[in-house]
């Protein structure tokens, strides 16, 4: 959340109110040389009064001691009773080399800005930052997470060639760190994207929520394998919470989004992604999704212009394509539907295509069989989406197909 008000104009309490927050923490941190000079100030956010402050002028290497110092002296201010697993967490040192640090830092950048570039350029941060210290379990869960996401099925990257790198990372994050929820959350994410074991990843992110109630990617997570289950009562409440949790993280807004459209509250869904819209109006994500939406609730519409603004601000990305694609058979625009699903499945063999929503498009069209032949090559290939087969309403014209049963079953 830091980040995105580095720079803002708002008010405190414009900011609190925002993050849904009664205190805040800010400051600042200025380098020279191999000194650090650090200040930070604990803001009651109602009050917008200093309920505490201190400086820190420190050498580099203690800018670790210098944030367990912060957090225990801010819990002291706000009187909080720390675990004994909260105070270890709060000692500990995810690594000894400040350099390989500023490397996973300047890949948790990259990550968040949600593109295929940004993926591949945050992993390039983070194996430096490995090959830097090779017992770094945080850059080895972020490895994994990077690699994940670079695999569902949206970008160039076949989801079976990213498979094994995000295990391999996830599984030595958890190795290095068993009790981290945030490693076990990213080798949960392996097991039910690639391996489709749910109950082993539902357990396992069960249990980092219990080990960490603040980790937001566990309760997303948590959340989204519930909602592959249909489970939907159980699985809002834990979306939500991420989004309490991380509130300007696009996304887990979007995640969010995804879960109340799969539960088919539609008006709950739009406005859902229109907060992830307006987290980031220039990615294309946000528009796309609230398309889907609106093809639901019947506002075809809306629903076209969403699929043809995140096709214009993508630049043509096949993924956003794809969806067009979807959005003219669903407007009853045949003869450009099927111009646009022909072009982007004819490039099969160069493209990781998102079979799933060439799928969804062919149905509309009326071409069931073909849109079911997509549907199984995207099970045997792990494509976008394959996991939602039991909940996603794009298909449900398909559940009564025998085809379609042997899928989801």
């Amino acid at each position: 959340s830091s980040m995105r008000y580095g720079h803002s104009e708002r008010t405190t309490r414009e900011i609190g109110n925002e993050l849904g927050v009664q205190q805040l923490v800010q400051g600042s941190v200025r380098k020279a040389e191999s000194r650090v000079r650090i200040t930070a100030q604990l803001i009651d956010v109602e009050a917008d009064r200093e309920v505490w402050a201190e400086s820190y002028d420190r050498h580099l290497s203690d800018v670790f001691a210098i944030q367990s110092e912060v957090a225990r002296s801010i819990a002291d201010a706000l009187r909080a009773e720390l675990t004994p697993t909260e105070i270890a967490r709060i000692a500990r040192r995810p690594t000894q080399d400040m350099e390989a640090y500023r490397a996973y830092l300047l890949g948790r950048h990259h990550w968040s800005r949600w593109t295929e570039e940004d993926f591949l350029e945050s992993i390039r941060h983070f194996e430096g930052a490995i090959d830097r210290d090779p017992h770094f379990a945080e850059a080895f869960g972020a490895l994994s997470e990077a690699w994940s996401h670079l695999g569902v099925g949206y970008w160039s990257v076949r989801p079976l060639d990213a498979y094994p790198k995000a295990r391999d990372a996830a599984v030595r994050a958890v190795e290095l760190d068993p009790e981290s929820a945030e490693a076990n959350a990213r080798l949960a994410m392996v097991e039910w994207w690639f391996e489709f074991a749910f109950d082993r990843a539902l357990e396992r992110v069960e249990r980092a929520t219990t080990h960490n109630p603040n980790c937001a990617p566990a309760f997303d997570y948590r959340a989204n394998i519930l909602t592959m289950l249909g489970r939907h009562v159980e699985a809002l409440p834990f979306g939500r919470r991420a989004c309490e949790l991380d509130p300007v993280s696009i996304f887990i807004s979007a995640n969010y989004g995804l879960y109340l459209y799969r539960a088919r509250r539609w008006t709950d869904a739009v406005a859902q992604f229109q907060r992830t819209i307006d987290l980031d109006p220039n990615l294309p994500m946000g528009h796309a999704l609230q398309a889907l939406a609106y093809v639901e609730s019947g506002d075809l519409g809306r629903a076209l212009d969403g699929f043809e603004r995140a096709d214009r601000l993508s630049s043509g990305n096949h993924a956003y394509r794809v969806m067009l694609g979807y959005g003219h058979s669903v407007a009853g625009d045949q003869e450009q539907a099927r111009q646009i699903l022909q072009d982007i499945e004819g490039r099969r063999a160069d493209l990781n295509v998102w079979l799933v929503m060439l799928a969804m498009g062919y149905r509309k069209l009326g071409d069931e069989e073909h849109a079911l032949d997509l549907l199984e090559d995207a099970y045997r290939e792990r494509g976008g989406w394959i996991v939602w087969l039991g909940v996603e309403p794009g298909l449900d014209a398909l559940r009564e197909n025998p085809r379609f049963v042997a899928l989801t079953n």
